[in-house]
């Protein structure tokens, strides 16, 4: 996909890359549903908040239903909002070549 199209448009950032470890680790724009349906869950369970690199590998290891659960919400609300969004941005589409209906 060309550059221009991989630009996270959601968080207004110029230079960062809208991939999956951005939108579901670092974006600001989904930081207060990241505290709400996955690092809440976390804290309840661990007793301690994870970030960042730590929080990736956390959910690699993580076995708890919990927060299996809150993830499978979290990125479940990413993909609605990034979905939507992309199909309301008609510059997106043409920078990726992309054609809804």
């Amino acid at each position: 996909m060309p550059g221009p199209a991989r630009v996270c448009r959601l968080c207004g950032s110029d230079s960062e890359v809208e991939d999956e470890l951005h939108v579901l680790f670092t974006c600001p724009f989904f930081q207060d549903q990241r505290d709400e349906l996955l690092l809440s869950v976390i804290r309840g369970n661990e007793g301690h908040t994870v970030v960042g690199d730590e929080l990736l590998d956390f959910l690699r290891k993580e076995k708890s239903w919990e927060v299996n659960l809150g993830l499978c919400k979290f990125i479940s609300h990413i993909m609605n909002v990034v979905s939507s969004a992309h199909r309301e941005d008609p510059e997106f589409r043409s920078a990726a070549g992309v054609f809804t209906l």
